[in-house]
């Protein structure tokens, strides 16, 4: 975090004073934030977070990586992909099955169609 603080605080041309005012915190304790000494109170990541217009995930580096998500029923209704059972090749007709039973087995509340 103490990274992304400096680097947002310095494009927006401020100082760690003005920052600290800006928050109503002292600058020692703002300075001290960026170098790792100390986290800021859970008011104080409001205030950073509303600022900088990112999320307080985004500011305590706990944003998940989606690169690796791929949607199932993309997938299953994509000829592009090939899905094997036990090394054989799924016919689309089974793969509309399989996506069917995967629709009951966990409810509408995974599938949009």
């Amino acid at each position: 975090m103490k990274e992304l603080l400096t680097s947002l605080r310095k494009s927006k041309n401020l100082s760690q004073y003005e920052m600290a005012e800006l928050l109503n915190i002292p600058r020692s304790t703002y300075a001290q934030y960026e170098v790792g000494r100390r986290l800021p109170e859970t008011e104080t990541l409001k205030k950073l977070a509303l600022f900088h217009n990112i999320s307080i995930d985004e500011l305590l580096n706990l944003s998940v990586d989606n690169s690796n998500k791929i949607d199932l029923t993309f997938i299953l209704s994509n000829d592009k992909y090939i899905i094997t059972l036990n090394g054989k090749e799924m016919s689309m007709s089974d793969r509309i099955k399989l996506k069917e039973m995967v629709t009951v087995m966990f409810g509408q509340q995974y599938m949009n169609q």
